[in-house]
């Protein structure tokens, strides 16, 4: 495993940029910055867990050169489109 010497627990802030048609099925795109911050918690066996608006994430060491990463998102204006 590898031994960071950073803290258990942290805030930093990160900033995307997103690339979409400006509707479905347009060759247009509109691209946007999405500046955010997150959570990041560090456990005893140094995997890596984050929180942040747009979802949640965690990275695992599984060997000093093997990492296993999973990341689960949502799209915010989404939700829009849903119908009950």
């Amino acid at each position: 495993m590898q031994n960071y010497k950073e803290k258990s627990r942290r805030i930093d802030g990160l900033l995307g940029v997103g690339v979409e048609p400006n509707y479905p099925g347009s060759d247009e795109t509109k691209t946007e910055l999405a500046p955010f911050f997150r959570y990041i918690v560090r456990d005893k066996y140094n995997n890596r867990y984050a929180i942040y608006p747009l979802g949640i994430s965690g990275s695992f060491d599984l060997s000093d050169n093997l990492n296993f990463s999973v990341q689960l998102e949502y799209e915010v204006w989404r939700w829009r489109e849903c119908r009950i």
